[in-house]
């Protein structure tokens, strides 16, 4: 034996004997919910008043940190970028390039399209640092090194 299961159109009827037993009794289910809330339900139906601005003291918090004429500031953070901050608010002046591993050694990579950056570094700064782009990262050459001939050639010290 087989049975033809086939879908209707529209509501299931016991959906919409439901819909209409809630719609004739909405009066009755108001009543319960304010007795069940303590008035609640009805109160947070009726709509507020918009405040008056009057008298008030608005308040708009600043962006934070100080302002003025960026002081530049050098850092290599823990993942290697290489970047030029603003020591009064923090931010990212320039992104000058990464410590990256490329076979087998460490190198400063400068923020250039040949070394696949998708930004790079400003033509301005990018002359000043060109031929420190690609030296190796070692016992010799340190990060420090790399920082204090960074800060040389960018006039930062």
């Amino acid at each position: 034996m087989v049975h033809i299961i086939s879908k209707r159109e529209g509501p299931r009827r016991e959906d919409v004997k439901a819909k209409r037993l809630i719609q004739e009794n909405w009066g009755t289910i108001e009543k319960l919910a304010d007795r069940i809330s303590g008035g609640a339900y009805s109160a947070s139906k009726v709509k507020q008043p918009t405040p008056e601005a009057k008298g008030l003291i608005i308040n708009i918090p600043s962006s934070g940190g100080r302002t003025g004429d960026p002081e530049p500031h050098l850092r290599i953070s823990s993942n290697g970028r290489v970047i030029l901050m603003d020591l009064n608010t923090g931010r990212q002046l320039h992104f000058l390039g990464q410590i990256a591993w490329r076979d087998g050694r460490r190198l400063f990579l400068l923020a250039t399209r040949e070394n696949g950056f998708v930004s790079p570094v400003d033509d301005s700064i990018g002359d000043r640092l060109t031929d420190l782009d690609g030296i190796p990262i070692t016992t010799e050459f340190s990060e420090d090194h790399l920082v204090t001939q960074l800060n040389e050639r960018l006039e930062l010290a």
